[in-house]
């Protein structure tokens, strides 16, 4: 998983900062707010297969909760999760945007 394995090993790469593995999870999980995977098919065409919100922090593990919302499989194609980004949703109506939440609904 590149948040919670792969960027603090790039944070270590700087000789320079000193920051504690709480304060990196910390620090993503406040600037990156949704992560869209894109994966090569076996036909080799490129699908997007996971929009994933950043829901913060898991004290619990100290790690970053990411909760994916939409998915792709070659058998279902596009799917929700049933996960609503909350957050995401907040930052959206606070702008004036309005959004069907009913998109998050796992049918």
């Amino acid at each position: 998983n590149l948040i919670n394995t792969r960027m603090p090993v790039l944070y270590s790469m700087c000789e320079d900062a000193h920051f504690s593995e709480q304060s990196q999870m910390l620090q993503i999980s406040e600037a990156i707010h949704l992560i869209v995977q894109i994966s090569r098919m076996p036909d080799f065409s490129r699908k997007i297969t996971h929009i994933t919100a950043i829901e913060g922090m898991d004290t619990t593990y100290n790690r970053i909760k990411l909760v994916d919302i939409f998915r792709y499989s070659p058998e279902k194609g596009y799917y929700a999760t049933g996960n609503k980004p909350k957050e995401i949703i907040r930052r959206l109506k606070s702008r004036g945007i309005t959004l069907d939440e009913s998109i998050f609904e796992n049918n």
